[in-house]
């Protein structure tokens, strides 16, 4: 389940009343005219990430062969920039997760090394943003105990995405590396 609305229009990771859900081009527009970006991609993509996560942890993914429910491993990816503010940053792979929750900083703490037996790059936790920073992933914890879900967001610095070539890679990467 991917998102296919560019940030540009609105940041479907962020909370409803964030001061960024609206980017730089699209906060100036209207009211009438941001109410229905928010209708039309934000909403949408919010309820059925939470739907598949419902679902899952009911036991509803009988097509899979799988019918008891358990926990939910939800992994968000995305990118961001090399340089914000005039620095550049020292990471090229962030893992973000709670630390307080135990699924999640075993996951990370597996997949973290994973990752540096198969690549060079700077693999950081909690960096370039927090794992509990204003997320789809922290929202849902609020409403998920540990055993029922684990919600980890992967950011990768945009100098390792130029092509659509690297963007593969670098979903082969992570699929490999991923603890089982």
């Amino acid at each position: 389940m991917g998102v296919t609305t560019t940030r540009l229009l609105v940041e479907p990771n962020r909370s409803p009343d964030h001061p960024e859900l609206f980017s730089s081009l699209t906060q100036p527009l209207d009211a009438a005219a941001r109410d229905s970006i928010y209708q039309v991609y934000y909403l949408p993509h919010r309820r059925a990430v939470r739907a598949w996560i419902a679902a899952r942890i009911a036991g509803e993914d009988r097509k899979n062969g799988r019918d008891a429910g358990g926990r939910v491993l939800h992994i968000g990816v995305h990118s961001f920039t090399d340089v914000l503010n005039g620095q550049v940053r020292s990471v090229d792979i962030g893992l973000l997760f709670d630390p307080t929750r135990r699924a999640e900083s075993e996951l990370c703490t597996a997949w973290r090394k994973g990752l540096q037996s198969t690549c060079d790059g700077r693999i950081r936790f909690n960096e370039p943003y927090l794992g509990t920073d204003d997320g789809l992933t922290t929202a849902i914890r609020m409403q998920l105990p540990d055993q029922a879900y684990a919600g980890v967001e992967v950011e990768i610095r945009q100098g390792l995405l130029t092509s659509e070539a690297d963007q593969r890679a670098f979903g082969g990467l992570l699929a490999r590396t991923l603890p089982r």
